[in-house]
């Protein structure tokens, strides 16, 4: 049996392992609307990765397309977790029971994995009227130019990020580069200058081309380490697994490989400690607090884990609130109010809040908004335009993701177009747990703009080889 059947009959394996599991587990709660949630929640699992695995083997995908991380995600965030979270006991939410407006939740969120996969897979096929002409292009870079333009950027960006820790956190550099561990930390000076900030993302693609195209190993060591530190320090624990992730999956790509689950597994143990890591000293850093790693242990892993799937509760306060608590709120937020975020408030020192906070604070508590609690991409939507927000937008997330797999993945013989697929890939999960878009349109801004700019910069010829059809 070779290696193909071999993983199709894996993954068939784990859907019904984890299928029966579900089904084993089954609470037999004194709670009607648990037993319902959970009942609902086993269909939509049985329904969406069972659609998923059609695509996946009719389309003979590999795991660096994108619907596989989305899909692993989604379907662990709107019925597995929920599930689990039932079957132990653990329904409240800021001390809230939201479970009632769970039915609709999950149903909301499986109609829109239905309308992703639609606009993910449906190709439109059309007979020209005419020739069609080939042009095939073979871009030579200068490569000294792009290792001396992305070292130069990366540092201008180091410079801006720490000005920023400096400034905001009123850290000192010691601090900063060990985590908290030495240094000092002065009283916060609130800079109203944030859009610095974002140039602390730049960082992640400035090295990667570095890597690419640099000589230096020590140089290149020295910008991996150093941006993870930038990341870790600001408590951003998925820019940080970003980071990591399009450094592996440029690799593979570009050698045209793919990692064996060996080395699959050895990434997740990494990147789950990772996040724990993050999860339990992210809040100290952020107070400024010298942190006590004696109290560090795995439960800090398996909770900073869990915990950003079950931001699905705070979806299912959404829908508690919206329309019936307060209104939709139109594409305030996501069309608005991104242009509005990146007004300095030091142009505007009278900026607003983003809207739609009221649906946190109606739906769940006054603790919860205070507290920043984070809601999944389809709470923006329908918070936004309800069950059609959801459907619309999720068709055009499926269609977007479509998009960067044609123009990106398979274009070996476009580096950086291969860069800047490694990025966008891991950022799918960013935005998937963090339904804001003024800032995930900014973080995929400056994640990919620097990639653009040094190909444009660097580029010094372009060979093109025209081809017609008979």
């Amino acid at each position: 049996m070779n290696q193909k059947k071999l993983t199709k009959l894996g993954f068939i394996y784990v859907y019904f392992i984890i299928g029966l599991i579900m089904v084993i587990n089954y609470p037999k709660s004194s709670d009607v609307i648990l037993n319902q949630n959970y009942i609902v929640n086993t269909l939509a699992y049985f329904f969406m990765t069972g659609l998923f695995l059609i695509i996946f083997f009719k389309n003979r995908l590999d795991i660096f397309d994108p619907i596989f991380l989305f899909s692993i995600i989604y379907i662990t965030m709107f019925s597995i977790v929920p599930n689990y979270d039932i079957a132990i006991g653990e329904i409240l939410w800021f001390g809230v029971y939201l479970f009632e407006y769970g039915i609709r939740g999950t149903s909301f969120a499986t109609l829109g994995y239905l309308v992703f996969c639609f606009t993910y897979t449906v190709h439109i096929n059309r007979k020209p009227k005419k020739k069609i002409i080939f042009i095939e292009r073979t871009e030579i870079y200068n490569k000294s130019l792009i290792a001396f333009l992305s070292l130069t950027l990366w540092i201008i960006c180091l410079i801006l990020s720490v000005v920023y820790l400096v400034l905001s956190g009123g850290m000192n550099l010691a601090y900063i580069f060990t985590l908290g561990v030495a240094g000092s930390v002065s009283p916060s000076i609130l800079t109203p200058i944030g859009v610095i900030s974002l140039f602390s993302y730049s960082l992640i693609p400035l090295s990667l081309v570095y890597n690419k195209y640099g000589k230096s190993k020590i140089v290149k060591i020295f910008l991996f380490v150093v941006t993870l530190l930038i990341q870790m320090i600001r408590g951003f624990r998925f820019i940080a697994i970003i980071l990591i992730l399009a450094y592996g999956v440029f690799y593979y790509l570009s050698v045209g490989r793919r990692p064996s689950g060996k080395s699959i597994l050895s990434i997740l143990i990494i990147l789950a400690f990772l996040t724990g890591i993050m999860g339990f000293y992210r809040g100290d850093v952020r107070a400024g607090n010298e942190i006590d790693w004696d109290t560090f242990s795995t439960e800090d892993v398996n909770e900073s884990i869990i915990g950003n799937f079950r931001i699905y509760k705070t979806y299912y306060g959404i829908i508690k609130a919206v329309p019936n608590l307060t209104s939709y709120t139109y594409g305030e937020q996501m069309f608005v109010y991104t242009l509005v975020l990146f007004i300095p408030r030091a142009i505007w020192p009278e900026k607003p809040s983003p809207p739609g906070t009221q649906a946190i604070e109606l739906g769940i508590s006054d603790y919860a908004l205070k507290a920043g609690q984070a809601y999944p991409f389809i709470g923006e939507y329908y918070k936004e335009f309800g069950l059609l927000g959801i459907l619309f937008f999720m068709g055009i997330f499926g269609y977007f993701m479509r998009y960067i797999k044609t123009k990106y993945l398979y274009n070996k013989s476009d580096p950086f177009g291969l860069m800047v697929y490694s990025i966008l890939l891991p950022t799918t999960f960013q935005i998937m747990i963090r339904g804001y878009t003024p800032s995930n349109f900014y973080l995929v801004i400056f994640l990919v703009l620097p990639v653009l700019i040094i190909k444009y910069c660097s580029r010094s010829r372009l060979l093109k080889l025209v081809k017609e059809e008979k």
